[in-house]
């Protein structure tokens, strides 16, 4: 086809050209033409705003413009496409953009906080808050060495720092029955306490989990338990404990008697801020510590807190539900914090509802009671660091005389050289009257004390002490006593006689003054008694005797002095009143009245006074008296054991039986046995609950059957554990075991018709598991003598 645009074509005249022909092609100087212009202001222009990114829009734009509609009808899919995508990422990247500015925002705002909480860090560590903590914790557990005391001198003017008499502690776990397997243990290991140690030996493994980071350890009065907590903050706080291989903690020291107030209160402090509004500011010089935020909380948080609660046991008994439930509150929030709690074993029993892993904390042995005697004597003549060879020479010559004291007469003294406080106080009283015999009595070893602190300390002090004798100012302090212990009543909260308001204590004091013509100042005599005796101790207002052992020994002395037993006759059955009155009746020189008003009304008390009162002194007619009183005590003391027997209720009749016989050991409900102790288990009461275990059983249960039984098994009768096939052996025929597999007590049949031979009784522990079986302390009992 001939090319149409070669062919001439005669020129359009004027009036037949296009409207604005003129600007349907640029002009002589390149300008747009006006069709151009409207092409390009109502479609490119739009097309192009809403098609940024689109290749495809420019080249269809330039098709419209040069009216090359051909190839702008074929891009206009392309362009389409283009347009969508194009609206699609600007709302996409506009969104985008607005997201990551939001973002970036919070990000620098996070920044700019750890900025600050950086160089918030970075400032505290530079104001070594956490030396300066540990420091003061350190302070508070460490004794001062008292004003006045010249080396070498031989007075009762002198505390030992902690640090430098501390002997480590045997703790021994108890094991809650959890499963049917409650014994496991004892097949699975040679060592018949698995877990057995001192403190820093739990305090190694707390990183293996939450059971090994709640801890309770339970024992006596007088046995440790706060000398032993003092210890632990007290290396952490000096920053030794890597010597002893144990994790970095910071430890918190709090004593559950003071700061229960805070605890019990409607709305009690959560565990960050009662470390840091009230034990931080009780720490010597704490109140000028500036802790920094959330620093307790982090502590916490992290796992690097060591909480140790002392003394759940002196919290009142109307108060312990809600500290317990408070403690378990704070344990479950914080479980990766480190807690250790210390009880008697009675409280925690009875009132603690979370029990964490628990411990009991182990009498003294025979080679810790010599090394306590040897540091004791050696930090007595050396008050520094480095003790000189005279002074070794000096403190092993006293040290070694003490200890053949005590060993010369094992039998007399008992089991005082086995308590921590008894030895103490052992110690203090040989170290003046080293030429005198040992009392063999706690009544006497109070009474000596007493004396030196209230004699021989003010005179080695220069000090002369208001009243002119020792016995004057002590029958104030029995008189204080005596009127603190009257408080103790069945309906009284369990701490009313333990502590007295000062105003209060002086109206007690002056009332004596008064009575004996005393011209002396109240207020004068309890400043001297506070910080010269020592046998007062002040808490703010508040006073209590330095420990409640020497209230009681003075209230003991002042019923004494007043020849009153009308004052303990509604009291025979209160638990608080009892060491009191076992002090009484090792203090009376004629016990047979105390005796006859105890044998029919509180039998057990009749039991455990009989073995403390002093026969040498008494005459032949009060000991065929004591004699007469004792089938009549016994039968009332055993009635509630004979009475559930013969319901039936062997259950009861075992726990029962663990009560009599624990307190005959001198302990309380919820502690333990030790081999000695049943090795060596009072006969007459021994054989009196065999009998009644025999008799009303028809010799299916008793002590003696399960004897006859341990030595068909192969058993020897030396008090030694006899191994695992014997101790096995013996478990299987008496039912503890079935199938190689050990028996819960709960899983015990307990019938006199049904039950294998021998089954009971187990002395079934609070903590449902039979001891016996347990620790093996059967082999001491079943090879008692008097079986």
């Amino acid at each position: 086809m001939p090319n149409e645009s070669a062919v001439p074509q005669p020129e359009p005249k004027q009036d037949e050209k296009a409207p604005d022909s003129k600007s349907a092609a640029p002009d002589a100087k390149g300008r747009p033409t006006a069709e151009q212009r409207f092409v390009q202001r109502q479609i490119v222009q739009p097309l192009i705003q809403w098609m940024p990114l689109g290749g495809s829009g420019w080249l269809f734009g330039g098709f419209l413009l040069k009216q090359e509609w051909t190839q702008a009808v074929v891009t206009a899919g392309v362009t389409l496409v283009t347009a969508v995508w194009g609206i699609y990422s600007k709302n996409f990247i506009e969104q985008l953009s607005e997201i990551y500015a939001d973002r970036a925002k919070k990000d620098a705002s996070a920044l700019v906080a750890w900025l600050d909480a950086l160089n918030e860090t970075l400032k505290w560590q530079l104001s070594d808050f956490e030396a300066q903590y540990l420091k003061r914790q350190a302070q508070d557990c460490q004794q001062d060495i008292p004003v006045g005391l010249d080396r070498g001198e031989r007075s009762m003017l002198f505390r030992p720092e902690l640090e430098k008499v501390f002997v480590p502690l045997n703790l021994t776990p108890v094991y809650r029955v959890t499963g049917d397997r409650p014994e496991r243990w004892l097949r699975d290991s040679g060592d018949r306490a698995p877990g057995k140690g001192e403190i820093w030996d739990l305090l190694k493994r707390v990183d293996r989990g939450a059971a090994n980071r709640h801890l309770a350890l339970r024992a006596l009065g007088g046995s440790g338990k706060t000398t032993l907590l003092k210890h632990v903050a007290y290396v952490y706080g000096k920053g030794t404990y890597r010597q002893k291989g144990a994790p970095k903690l910071i430890p918190f020291l709090l004593f559950l008697k003071d700061c229960r107030r805070e605890l019990t209160k409607e709305n009690p402090p959560n565990l960050p801020d009662l470390l840091t509004h009230y034990h931080l500011p009780g720490l010597p010089g704490g109140k000028a510590l500036n802790p920094p935020p959330s620093w307790a909380a982090n502590l916490l948080n992290q796992g690097t807190a060591l909480v140790m609660f002392d003394g759940f046991d002196e919290v009142p008994a109307g108060d312990r539900p809600v500290v317990s439930q408070w403690l378990s509150d704070q344990m479950r929030q914080y479980p990766d914090a480190v807690f250790i709690i210390t009880s008697r074993p009675r409280a925690y029993t009875e009132d603690f509802r979370d029990k964490p892993e628990t411990y009991v904390v182990e009498e003294l042995e025979p080679d810790q009671q010599q090394l306590f005697i040897h540091r004791w004597y050696l930090s007595r003549y050396s008050q520094g660091d480095r003790p000189t060879r005279d002074q070794r020479l000096f403190a092993e010559r006293d040290a070694d005389r003490l200890w053949k004291a005590i060993t010369a007469r094992p039998e007399d003294l008992g089991r005082l050289p086995r308590n921590p406080l008894m030895l103490n106080m052992i110690c203090r009283f040989h170290s003046i009257k080293q030429s005198a015999e040992l009392p063999s009595r706690r009544s006497q070893l109070y009474r000596e004390i007493c004396e030196i602190q209230l004699g021989w300390r003010p005179q080695a002090r220069n000090i002369e002490l208001l009243l002119e004798s020792i016995d004057q100012r002590r029958e104030v302090l029995q008189r204080v006593a005596m009127e603190m212990m009257l408080r103790a009543t069945a309906d009284a909260r369990e701490s009313a006689h333990k502590q007295i308001e000062k105003d209060d204590l002086l109206g007690i004091m002056q009332a004596a003054f008064t009575e004996r013509n005393f011209d002396v100042n109240a207020a004068d005599f309890l400043a001297q008694m506070v910080d010269v005796s020592e046998l007062l101790v002040k808490h703010d207002e508040v006073y209590e005797f330095a420990h409640l052992g020497f209230q009681e020994f003075l209230a003991a002395s002042e019923l004494v002095r007043r020849r009153d037993e009308s004052l303990i006759v509604d009291r025979l059955g209160l638990e608080t009143w009892k060491p009191t009155l076992l002090l009484y009746a090792e203090l009376l020189k004629h016990p047979l009245s105390f005796m006859e008003l105890t044998a029919q009304q509180a039998p057990q008390l009749f039991a455990e006074s009989l073995l403390l009162i002093d026969r040498q002194r008494l005459s032949a007619a009060e000991l065929a008296a004591l004699e007469r009183l004792k089938p009549a005590a016994t039968h009332a003391r055993y009635a509630k054991l004979e009475a559930l027997m013969i319901a039936g209720n062997w259950d009861e009749a075992d726990n029962e039986t663990y009560r009599l016989m624990i307190a005959t050991v001198g302990k309380e409900v919820g502690d333990w046995f030790t081999s000695e102790e049943l090795l060596n288990f009072p006969c007459e009461e021994l054989l009196a609950i065999d009998r009644l275990w025999v008799k009303h059983s028809q010799g299916q249960f008793g002590f003696s059957v399960q004897k006859e039984i341990y030595i068909a098994c192969g058993a020897k009768l030396d008090g030694e554990y006899p191994g695992d096939r014997i101790w096995e052996d013996f478990c299987t025929r008496v039912g503890w075991r079935k199938n190689n597999d050990w028996k819960s007590r709960a899983a015990l049949t307990m019938n006199s018709r049904f039950s294998p031979k021998g089954e009971l009784p187990v002395l079934e522990l609070v903590f449902e598991f039979p001891i016996l079986a347990v620790h093996g302390l059967g082999s001491s009992l079943l090879s008692h003598r008097g079986l």
